[in-house]
């Protein structure tokens, strides 16, 4: 006969704790999970390496999940985590490598470091308006994940946030950021990418071996582009920067193929030069409808 799979729900009894430990998800570990409304708070390491278990349900009673709390759970496909949780820790899921999608509580205001590097079948995460910050490599090695929009109070994008998201081809960043950080988005896939008038940096191989992007245009309050910002972008044929930066770092392009507009006499001319970068002068191209 098939064994059923059991849902085991564990009750705190009389224990004065309301921390849900791993002392507590070694004592029967199935594939489905409930953590129920005696508990307020998921230690660290809670489920650490819990490498049975599909599914876990939280209750409404839940605040706060520690960092590790679900750390290479590598059969979880889904967990529901209800809006009462306003804290998650740094590496809660890192390493969930078959969860698919994940539903972030609503009051939720900051995704902590490294909270999902390696969730590589991550293909959906929806970000809640509240949050304003997303630590370094937070979705770094989700190989699976294709867009992502981010919130709209946020103003720094950390370093490695989205690196090597392979499959990554809509991107939606929003008005008001200003940073865009080292490798954040190292190996991604969109063709296009429109950069909000906010930004005011780009940092070190931001957009390092992006291979599908095709155009790119530089806003005016963008003052600081840092070295290999663009490079390994093969397919890069367009490149507008009606402006001058402050700071031009080395190589930003691959030389081959792209074709940068600008200002004829310009600092941006001048640096295409020295590089040796093809250039299109506005002054040219004004009355020409590509431009």
């Amino acid at each position: 006969m098939e064994q059923r799979m059991r849902t085991r729900v564990w009750n705190a009894n009389d224990e004065k704790s309301t921390v849900y430990t791993k002392t507590d998800s070694k004592r029967e570990r199935s594939k489905f999970m409930k953590v129920d409304a005696q508990y307020n708070r998921i230690a660290p390491g809670a489920f650490k390496n819990a490498t049975k278990v599909k599914r876990i349900e939280l209750a409404a009673s839940i605040k706060k999940l520690g960092s590790s709390a679900f750390e290479g759970c590598t059969m979880l496909m889904e967990i529901k985590i209800p809006n009462s949780v306003w804290s998650i820790g740094e590496c809660a899921f890192m390493e969930c490598i078959r969860l698919r999608n994940i539903q972030l509580p609503s009051g939720l205001k900051e995704i902590h470091e490294r909270t999902f590097k390696f969730c590589r079948s991550l293909e959906k995460v929806v970000i809640p308006d509240k949050v304003i910050s997303i630590g370094k490599n937070a979705f770094y090695g989700c190989e699976s994940l294709k867009d992502i929009r981010l919130p709209p109070q946020l103003k720094v994008l950390e370093y490695r946030t989205f690196y090597d998201c392979k499959k990554l081809n809509e991107l939606h960043l929003p008005d008001g950021l200003q940073v865009i950080g080292k490798e954040c988005f190292v190996n991604c896939s969109f063709e296009t990418i429109k950069i909000p008038n906010t930004v005011v940096k780009i940092d070190d191989s931001a957009f390092l071996k992006c291979k599908q992007l095709k155009r790119l245009i530089i806003p005016q309050n963008v003052k600081v582009i840092e070295k290999w910002a663009f490079h390994g972008c093969p397919r890069l044929e367009k490149v507008i920067i009606l402006h001058d930066p402050e700071i031009l770092g080395e190589w930003l392009f691959n030389r081959n193929n792209v074709r940068v507009v600008c200002h004829k006499g310009s600092r941006v001319d001048k640096y295409c030069k020295e590089y040796e970068y093809k250039t299109e002068y506005v002054e040219e191209l004004i009355n020409n409808e590509e431009f």
